[in-house]
């Protein structure tokens, strides 16, 4: 399922077609004055990224140390970040990965906004080009 996930990130690609390829759709958006840009291949999240990560989406969750999170790579050089995490209920039961949306400065800032509702964060996501149908 992540595999599935992180095979669809691998891939680059543009906010607009591209406008050296003779195609119609590339003729289209120089045409209409679209300028394209190249879009920032997926980056995996450095440790450092991740421990900051982790103490944000912590504070919202019933048993932190319990929490396993699936990490899904920054896409298109974008501050807002998506990841899976499976933590305990209220019954001590582990309740299944939902997604996490976080918003994740580079450079070292602080974890501004979590977003752990999993409808709201599924929305972001998809919001932000993370390919959720492969999932």
């Amino acid at each position: 399922m992540i595999m599935a996930l992180a095979l669809a990130l691998q891939s680059p690609f543009s906010s607009c077609a591209d406008p050296d390829a003779a195609t119609a759709a590339g003729a289209r958006a120089l045409a209409a004055g679209e300028k394209c840009r190249k879009i920032l291949p997926p980056v995996q999240l450095t440790a450092a990224e991740k421990a900051r990560a982790v103490a944000a989406i912590g504070r919202g969750l019933r048993d932190a140390s319990s929490a396993r999170y699936e990490w899904l790579p920054r896409i298109g050089g974008r501050p807002t970040v998506c990841a899976l995490v499976n933590a305990k209920n209220a019954y001590g039961a582990y309740a299944g990965f939902q997604w996490v949306a976080f918003f994740l400065p580079a450079g070292g800032g602080a974890v501004t906004s979590v977003e752990l509702d999993p409808g709201e964060a599924y929305l972001q996501c998809t919001a932000f080009g993370y390919p959720t149908e492969a999932l």
